[in-house]
């Protein structure tokens, strides 16, 4: 069975997420929900969007998660306007392994995150696969 890994670097908010595997010839569609299991930390860490980067010590937990929410509100922090609601700001790191199964080789992978808030940067087993910078489409 091969892994592969995914790296996400969120400001403050992740929801949903999902694998769509397809084939090349109408293949059904397969739907995995991933919002278990993920590690978290609330600080910038160098590294840790390496495959084999440390994070045991994180926080584990299931999405979607707010973390700015946890935090207490105060005219005092940073970026504080209308849009943050004077919560706190920063960087938080989520990482999860999935398990890819051999089928899915030759096949188009999806990743689908339904709601990442501001500022998102996806890695995939060490390199940078995507992101975004707004929260809300228009």
């Amino acid at each position: 069975m091969m892994e592969k890994l995914i790296h996400a670097f969120y400001p403050l908010t992740l929801a949903l997420f999902a694998v769509g595997v397809t084939g090349a010839f109408a293949a059904p569609r397969v739907e995995q929900n991933l919002d278990f299991d993920w590690r978290f930390i609330q600080q910038d860490v160098a590294g840790a969007e390496q495959p084999d980067f440390a994070d045991a010590q994180w926080r584990l937990l299931d999405v979607p998660h707010d973390w700015s929410i946890e935090g207490t509100y105060s005219t005092n922090h940073p970026g504080t306007d209308a849009l943050v609601s004077y919560l706190p700001t920063g960087i938080g790191w989520y990482r999860k392994v999935i398990d890819a199964p051999a089928d899915w080789a030759g096949r188009r992978v999806e990743i689908q995150f339904d709601g990442v808030f501001r500022n998102c940067t996806v890695w995939l087993n060490g390199q940078k696969v995507g992101g975004d910078l707004y929260g809300c489409r228009s």
